[in-house]
């Protein structure tokens, strides 16, 4: 168990419920916390990227970079809400990339 996981996770969270306080201001902060959460965290579980309504209609798509990838959520013509990778497997290259002018968000029939 590193000290990060120690001091800002598990230290707290063994107090008895009369000495509960917020998290230490490093939390918000700290890189390293950052960096732990991520792996420890957020890459460990289900996240929920956008609401089916930013996706209602048949065709709607949102592209958005989380944790260092990038995803496309789109709403196929077979009614379902799939998220997609936007990297190429053979190159390994965004296919959708902001900088080529692409759309966060739209509609394509």
């Amino acid at each position: 168990m590193s000290c990060l996981e120690r001091l800002f996770v598990l230290r707290p969270s063994e107090l008895p419920l009369e000495k509960a306080r917020a998290l230490p201001a490093a939390v918000y902060t700290s890189e390293d916390y950052f960096e732990w959460e991520k792996e420890s965290l957020l890459k460990t579980q289900w996240l929920s990227v956008v609401h089916v309504s930013q996706v209602s209609n048949m065709g709607d798509y949102i592209n958005l970079e989380l944790l260092g990838e990038r995803l496309s959520v789109i709403h196929g013509n077979d009614g379902e809400i799939s998220v997609l990778s936007r990297v190429c497997a053979h190159r390994g290259m965004d296919v959708m990339p902001p900088e080529s002018g692409h759309s966060t968000g739209g509609n394509c029939q």
